[in-house]
């Protein structure tokens, strides 16, 4: 089996030399290219000087998106499979070939994903990538006006995130992120093509596995896999977030249904508050402490996420009377407020401590 490794420039050269170190001595990696999209003569001449001779680059003279540069490559090369991998990810020793065992298992296989931590340490794992359904996307806009559906929603999605983040067999999942995932050629084929150029930025890995899932093909995670994904959720994320959604919601959520949809949760669809009781941490680049309850000795998860709803959040399992979150978290949420719950690992229902931490400027 072949495989070839993608990875996109922008402004982030130094992250690309990082992630390229991760692949390069792998034996299971047959190419590696990057496809530049800064339009920068410095991170063009950077990356001609860092990057391993073995490695295909590619200049790009205008920034044709995330998109269009994994397209670019998936047109011009042959491999059995394309790994896509985001600059500022690691993979782990032998994650690739556990990916590729796994994908060899079967043809019906479409995509396979690792495990994902979100710090070096590997304390804290990222959370179950979804795609927005119809049914799903309903329910996250009535969550977001009666406080009773997002206490729930946000239950069931912490019940499937401690799945995931204990599992150690391989399962399956309903999607993967296009930021460190392992696709079969033919499935993507199969199912129209790597990503649709309708779309620039986000969201083009969820169309993806909307395609693969409809061809019939399975997706799966390999928690034997690891990856280092140092996410970052910046006020700018979000702005980015939103203008990719456009062209997904006029692929998946068009028509006159949706229209009424639209309709009725302008009309009627007031979002809820954060609440008012929630102790307010400041931070300064620094480790965070909190004193536990006895109650939560015993096992305890904290979630970390940019919503009130947490969903979606990372988490971090452990036991003691002291939780700690380290300061390169927080880091990554430079610029905003992020919300922290800390609860009973073992129940759905026990003691739960919130905190609203705010980085000190």
């Amino acid at each position: 089996m072949s495989c070839v490794a993608i990875l996109v420039n922008f402004h982030s050269s130094w992250l690309i030399v990082e992630a390229v170190g991760s692949l390069v001595s792998d034996p299971a990696c047959d190419e590696i290219h990057v496809v530049d999209n800064s339009v920068s003569a410095d991170e063009a001449e950077y990356l001609r000087c860092h990057l391993p001779k073995s490695v295909r680059l590619t200049v790009s003279q205008e920034n044709i998106g995330f998109a269009g540069a994994c397209n670019l490559v998936f047109a011009n090369t042959a491999s059995d499979f394309v790994l896509l991998l985001n600059p500022d990810a690691r993979l782990l020793p032998d994650a690739l070939q556990r990916m590729l065992a796994l994908a060899a298992t079967s043809n019906n296989i479409g995509a396979v994903g690792p495990r994902v931590f979100w710090d070096d340490a590997h304390l804290f794992q990222l959370p179950p990538t979804t795609f927005p359904s119809a049914s799903g996307l309903i329910l996250d806009r009535l969550s977001a006006r009666f406080l009773i559906l997002l206490r729930l929603r946000s239950q069931w999605f912490r019940y499937r995130s401690i799945r995931q983040w204990v599992a150690l067999r391989p399962f399956r999942v309903d999607a993967l992120s296009g930021g460190h995932v392992l696709v079969r050629r033919a499935a993507a084929v199969a199912a129209g093509g790597l990503f649709d150029p309708a779309f620039f930025m986000y969201w083009e890995d969820s169309d993806l596995m909307q395609r693969l899932r409809s061809a019939g093909f399975m997706l799966y995670l390999e928690p034997g896999a690891g990856c280092v994904h140092h996410y970052e959720h910046g006020p700018n994320k979000d702005a980015l977030i939103g203008n990719g959604w456009p062209a997904y919601a006029t692929k998946h959520f068009s028509g006159r249904f949706w229209q009424v949809v639209d309709w009725f949760f302008e009309r009627f669809g007031s979002a809820t508050d954060v609440p008012r009781d929630w102790p307010v941490v400041e931070l300064a680049d620094r480790d965070i402490h909190i004193v536990l309850p006895e109650a939560l000795h015993a096992a305890w998860l904290i979630e970390f996420s940019p919503s009130f709803s947490f969903v979606p959040s990372m988490g971090r399992l452990g036991s003691g009377s002291i939780a700690e979150i380290p300061g390169i978290c927080a880091k990554n949420f430079r610029g905003r407020d992020f919300y922290i719950r800390i609860s009973d690992a073992r129940r759905l229902n026990g003691p739960v401590l919130y905190r609203i931490a705010r980085p000190v400027s």
